[in-house]
């Protein structure tokens, strides 16, 4: 037998056509179990990561009810006030004091001298 091109490529096509289902399931057998497991992998993490935003968002609510709780003191103590409105209306309410006005400066003279020649 003549062992040029065509014949290589023929015999490497019967290798892999013989080899193809046995490496088929090699693959198979080996990659099944290996991708649930990095499934189950992922799916404990998914659920980890929801469980600590849980807490953060728990945290945040407990720094949200600490703050009103304070501003409701504050306010019983007549401190400050919660109500946008009556913070404007006190401030409207209250008189400024007049801007003293700023003169303006003298602007040099612009006009253009001709000389006559």
């Amino acid at each position: 037998m003549i062992w040029n091109d065509k014949t290589k490529g023929f015999a490497l096509g019967i290798g892999a056509a013989i080899l193809a289902p046995i490496v088929y399931e090699l693959a198979v057998t080996v990659g099944r179990p290996a991708a649930k497991k990095l499934i189950k992998t992922g799916m404990k993490l998914a659920e980890q990561g929801m469980e600590k935003f849980a807490e953060a968002g728990e945290h945040f609510e407990d720094l949200v009810a600490e703050v009103r709780e304070e501003a409701d003191e504050e306010m019983m103590a007549g401190a400050v006030s919660i109500d946008p409105e009556e913070d404007t209306a006190e401030a409207e309410a209250t008189p400024k004091p007049a801007a003293k006005k700023k003169s303006a400066p003298k602007k040099a003279s612009t006009k253009k001298v001709r000389k006559k020649t």
